[in-house]
């Protein structure tokens, strides 16, 4: 009894996609192995394959936005552990450790003003919520998604390979349709590092929680100006959680 996957393509991009998520497939594959446990890693590969085909809603900069904190951070396994870990949060935020959470923003103006839900910019009070704050420049000789995510995934085969197909599938899942054709997608590495500046969730220009409350009020989205709020001290945070000792560097 054998398994056949075929790729009915002649698309190069698809193919090299293909190509590359199945090499994740194989290195997170250990033989022999149960015939209920290769229906469930099958699933997940039709289901990553399945994300190429839906417009999911995220952005080429948003997804080289976290891709590059992946990269910056001290421990590049960890963090890609964390992104989207927690099923109850990944709503709301990037990356989660217990009641520890970390945000990443990006606007190509040079005014730190980013996007925010009433639901996000409230947390639970028992959490810490981090904004890790970019300026962006756009930069066709720049870094770009594929060379962050090859950068990532040289780290993951030597440490973690089970997180391989984690990854690929939270880089499809966040564009979708748009993938393929915006994997080349650069902008300057440089200039987003020193721009790069972290606040807490509770100092930055936020609406009034009581609208989390009125009858008739949902789905609440405003830009919230984080120039009119100061950057977190990063030795103070970095003693609160491993989450912030990983990414605060």
């Amino acid at each position: 009894v054998y398994t056949s996957i075929t790729l009915r393509s002649n698309d190069d991009a698809m193919m090299r996609v293909f190509f590359q998520v199945m090499e994740s497939f194989l290195k997170n594959l250990v033989t022999p192995i149960k015939d209920d446990d290769l229906e469930i890693k099958l699933n997940k590969l039709i289901e990553i394959f399945q994300n190429l085909q839906i417009d999911t809603g995220g952005t080429p900069q948003g997804l080289w936005a976290e891709l590059f904190l992946i990269s910056l951070s001290k421990n590049i396994s960890q963090s890609v552990e964390y992104w989207h870990q927690d099923e109850n949060t990944a709503s709301l935020y990037d990356f989660s450790k217990g009641n520890y959470h970390v945000e990443v923003k990006s606007t190509l103006s040079k005014f730190r003003k980013h996007g925010f839900s009433l639901d996000q910019s409230h947390p639970n009070k028992s959490f810490t919520v981090v904004i890790a704050s970019f300026l962006l420049e756009k930069d066709d000789q720049g870094t770009s998604i594929d060379d962050l995510m090859k950068k990532i995934k040289a780290s993951l085969k030597k440490s973690k390979p089970e997180l391989l197909i984690k990854f690929d599938d939270i880089c499809i899942k966040t564009l979708g349709n748009k993938f393929k054709d915006s994997i080349h997608r650069a902008f300057n590495e440089k200039y987003a590092e020193e721009e790069l500046l972290f606040f807490d969730i509770e100092d930055i220009p936020n609406i009034d929680e009581l609208y989390l409350f009125e009858s008739g009020i949902s789905k609440v989205k405003f830009t919230s100006d984080l120039g009119f709020a100061s950057p977190v001290k990063k030795a103070e945070y970095k003693k609160k959680s491993q989450l912030f000792r990983n990414f605060l560097v």
